[in-house]
């Protein structure tokens, strides 16, 4: 992994493994390079879920990809953005706040 503590590499691949099974989607599904709401949503997921558990920065949190084993790097305004889209959502769409 790519992250100084332990802990925090532990609770980055939790985090990948269970948003990964949740939504039935490898790895390079959710980091290809597509727009499709499944692979935008789990990915934002991912994002949103390492920056409420982990002591991480939204840059370091960008960098999930290679945690994942995938060649891939997410600026930290995405990440940014990522983590304002799934408050919004939550706030408003009562099933996603139980899935």
């Amino acid at each position: 992994m790519i992250y100084h503590s332990s802990i925090d590499n532990l609770k980055v691949s939790i985090i990948c493994n269970k948003v990964s099974d949740w939504n039935s989607m490898s790895f390079d599904k959710i980091f290809a390079n597509n727009r499709k709401r499944e692979a935008v949503e789990s990915r934002y997921l991912i994002f949103y879920f390492m920056k409420r558990h982990t002591n991480l920065s939204f840059d370091a949190v960008g960098r999930v990809g290679k945690a994942c084993g995938i060649n891939k790097e997410y600026n930290h305004a995405t990440v940014m953005h990522a983590c304002k889209w799934v408050r919004d959502r939550v706030s408003v769409e009562k099933m996603f706040r139980f899935q």
